[in-house]
């Protein structure tokens, strides 16, 4: 089943980091939808791919500019000596510009670099906890549960999350091990969906802990203005339970 262009068109909006605060209260509701969702996955993926190319990219252009300072670098004293002013002034230029653009990428580097540390100083992996049962809750259900929770607790989060996904209707425990698993694997656009949706759990813990994540996905991945929302969304709640934590992270921000 094909999803409609205003959807499209919202999933568009939603990767680029460009929706309005109507957009992203339309966005919430329709993630809800599994047609929406899997067309969401898909995109993810394609971004996920183009990322890493440009990644690639990046690295292969790094090296030409060691590959060119180099040599430059080799260039003996004798040939120096016989080139024309002028073109001593063109190999200056481009030595500078290549000095520049060197500077440029590290500058970029290190903030993402600081972005980083914040993220592994401020996060912490959601415990592990047991669920008491519940009507809706066979024996079967709750062992499963509880074997995903053993990966989970080993740290094994990929035999974690594949069991955990095994789940048709899972409630928001389920979901926040799974979102976790999520992060602790780097899939940080996937842990945001499924957080988004967590944040107006009637748990108010699990609510909370899902507004404190997106704080740091948003840090890890560099979007200042997303993270900034977040964190002063925690800091109007006194009452929140990482309300001293976001005091601590906002400092850096000032």
């Amino acid at each position: 089943m094909e999803i409609s262009k205003q959807d499209f068109d919202i999933i568009q909006k939603y990767l680029k980091e460009n929706l309005s605060h109507k957009e992203k209260i339309f966005f919430e509701k329709r993630v809800k939808d599994k047609v929406f969702r899997d067309e969401l996955w898909s995109q993810v993926k394609i971004l996920e791919a183009v990322e890493e190319i440009e990644t690639d990219n990046l690295r292969h252009y790094i090296k030409s500019i060691e590959s060119n300072t180099h040599r430059y670098k080799k260039l003996n004293e004798s040939k120096r000596r016989v080139l024309k002013l002028p073109n001593l002034f063109k190999c200056a230029a481009v030595i500078i510009g290549l000095l520049i653009t060197a500077y440029f990428i590290n500058i970029s580097l290190a903030k993402k670099i600081d972005n980083k540390e914040l993220f592994a100083e401020f996060y912490q992996t959601y415990p592990a906890k047991f669920i008491e049962r519940g009507n809706s809750q066979d024996v079967d259900t709750l062992k499963s549960f509880y074997e995903a929770l053993n990966f989970y607790r080993d740290e094994k989060y990929n035999e974690a999350i594949v069991l955990l996904s095994e789940f048709d209707n899972p409630n928001d425990e389920i979901s926040i091990y799974r979102a976790t698993c999520m992060l602790e694997l780097g899939e940080y656009k996937k842990a945001e969906i499924t957080l988004s949706q967590l944040t107006n759990s009637s748990n108010s813990e699990i609510s909370q802990v899902s507004e404190w994540y997106l704080v740091l996905i948003n840090l890890k991945q560099g979007n200042s203005v997303l993270m900034k929302e977040n964190l002063l969304k925690i800091l109007s709640q006194p009452e929140h339970l990482f309300y001293e934590k976001s005091k601590k992270l906002n400092k850096y921000f000032e």
